[in-house]
């Protein structure tokens, strides 16, 4: 069965709940919340995979420290401000992307048709993917680095390995040449992993299912995640039910890399120091990653 994501809307007047509603089909839920300092708490009891908030509240008052609490709270949940053209509103844009958030929806253009629909059921993947390319940087040798930062930069589910070799300015022939000469995985594995390094991240979320997430990534089906998984990692999807899911693909993706073309490593959990180094990077947009989320998420069951 369709798991329908929940989207927490913190807007106010009734004619942006009604635009939102007519531009939101089936499999979005919408939830409402009418007061910032509830937003978090709505988040947690709806188990909500994306938030759609105003920044001013009714009075005029700025939501963003309620998003920087919430993103602290809830680091895998993204935040998509939902804002018009105002000198004011564009001012709170500048502060935004420090607060957490991660996409912005303009009223009256973003809020028509299926726009919106598609900008928040893709918000949790592309999210994840900036947050993996700055994760891993420091971690993997810089040819692989440089191609799956290309995976990265891109929607997976539409990326395409001869379009990926042409954005790195060569073909596909010349960059598997070129990986296959220094011992380190093919394109096509490459891809699979970028795949499997975000859908680690967002299965960090203990709400999220695997159904959901491998659709959100490109898998073409969770049967399709569950074989590349095993295929690639020899990872049990279970395995990534948990806070270091990413970390634990990471290593497996060490392990295809010939150990003289690996970063090196001073520390034995080096890898692991460069991920929660990642998460403190004073020019990281959502800073709060460096934080858990919200325990009581992980009380709540997972099928998949």
């Amino acid at each position: 069965m369709q798991v329908q994501q929940v989207v927490v809307a913190l807007v106010f007047d009734r004619e942006g709940r009604s635009r939102i509603l007519e531009a939101v089909p089936g499999g979005l839920t919408v939830v409402f919340c009418d007061d910032p300092q509830s937003l978090s708490k709505t988040v947690d009891a709806e188990h909500a995979g994306v938030v759609l908030a105003e920044l001013r509240d009714r009075r005029g008052a700025s939501t963003l420290p309620a998003i920087r609490a919430l993103r602290h709270g809830f680091p895998s949940v993204p935040v998509v401000a939902y804002c018009c053209h105002d000198p004011e509103e564009t001012r709170d844009l500048l502060k935004a992307g420090a607060a957490g958030v991660s996409a912005i929806a303009l009223r009256g253009r973003d809020d028509l048709g299926r726009v919106l629909a598609r900008m928040l059921a893709r918000a949790g993947a592309a999210d994840a993917r900036r947050w993996v390319a700055r994760a891993v940087k420091r971690t993997l040798p810089p040819d692989v680095y440089a191609v799956l930062e290309r995976c990265l930069g891109d929607d997976q589910r539409t990326l395409k390995a001869e379009t990926l070799a042409a954005s790195l300015g060569t073909s596909r022939r010349t960059l598997a040449h070129r990986l296959k000469r220094a011992g380190l995985p093919p394109l096509s594995d490459l891809l699979a992993w970028s795949r499997l390094l975000v859908t680690a991240r967002l299965l960090a979320d203990p709400h999220r299912t695997i159904t959901t997430v491998a659709e959100e990534v490109g898998f073409a089906s969770p049967a399709a995640f569950r074989s590349t998984l095993r295929r690639h990692s020899g990872l049990h999807p279970a395995e990534l039910h948990a806070r270091d899911s990413l970390l634990r693909v990471l290593r497996a993706l060490h392990e295809t890399i010939p150990p003289a073309a690996r970063p090196v490593v001073t520390a034995p959990h080096a890898d692991a120091q460069h991920i929660e180094e990642a998460r403190d990077d004073p020019s990281d947009e959502t800073r709060a990653d460096n934080a858990p989320d919200h325990r009581s998420r992980a009380r709540h069951h997972r099928a998949g």
